[in-house]
């Protein structure tokens, strides 16, 4: 991870891009890709489990094998797509799900944009595209690249219409041992900063997050 700025305050300022400069990736940060997702510790989760993570360069969305990599017109003009593959069970992806995104965060601080995408996007067409090993998943990919200055219409009506701008308050969101208690920013004490992270970290809409009560133990609080 950079050290020019911590993850906390890049994911404060990133948003999902899916419009893209067709200018292609420079050589220098091309390579700090290749190198991120060859190293060993950037595709080990909390708990030790390793994930896979595959760049595929792109012109109009056909890879160099010719393949078509579908994204149902979300995406335009990606340079590249990173491509994430763990085993498809419960754990392994909830564990790649902190993989991917430490990805993301590194991605954003080298100025390049990305969209994580865990449905609008034709597996089959990365599957064809990537050899899976046995026991193998794709469950979330982004484009990146550099995005483009001027959104398009659509964005900017997606954007609008999942409310992707604003974000839902604490009180919307988390609460205090039962949902009759919405849980203050004061009594979250030192875990404020990782609750935050948890409200602004998340999917565009906020869906699984509609009923998170926080629990406190002794030292640590958990989520549920």
């Amino acid at each position: 991870m950079s050290n020019n700025k911590s993850a906390i305050e890049t994911m404060k300022y990133r948003q999902s891009i899916r419009a893209y400069d067709t200018k292609k990736l420079s050589e220098s940060d091309y390579k700090r890709i290749i190198e991120y997702i060859a190293t060993e510790e950037s595709l080990i989760g909390p708990f030790g489990n390793k994930g896979r993570i595959e760049l595929v360069q792109v012109t109009n969305n056909i890879s160099e094998k010719g393949i078509k990599l579908g994204t149902y017109g979300f995406i335009k003009n990606p340079q590249v797509y990173l491509v994430g593959l763990c085993e498809n069970k419960k754990y392994s992806l909830l564990e790649f799900a902190f993989t991917f995104h430490k990805l993301v965060i590194y991605l954003t601080e080298l100025g390049l944009g990305t969209c994580w995408m865990g449905g609008t996007f034709s597996r089959n067409s990365f599957e064809r595209e990537i050899q899976l090993a046995e026991g193998e998943f794709i469950p979330c990919i982004t484009p990146s690249g550099y995005p483009k200055q001027k959104q398009r219409v659509f964005d900017k009506a997606l954007r609008y219409v999942v409310k992707a701008d604003n974000k839902k308050a604490w009180d919307q969101l988390f609460f205090d041992g039962s949902f009759a208690d919405p849980l203050d920013k004061a009594n979250a004490a030192q875990f404020g900063i990782s609750i935050e992270m948890v409200r602004l970290g998340f999917s565009i809409k906020q869906t699984a997050m509609e009923n998170s009560i926080v629990g406190r133990s002794a030292k640590v609080p958990f989520l549920y």
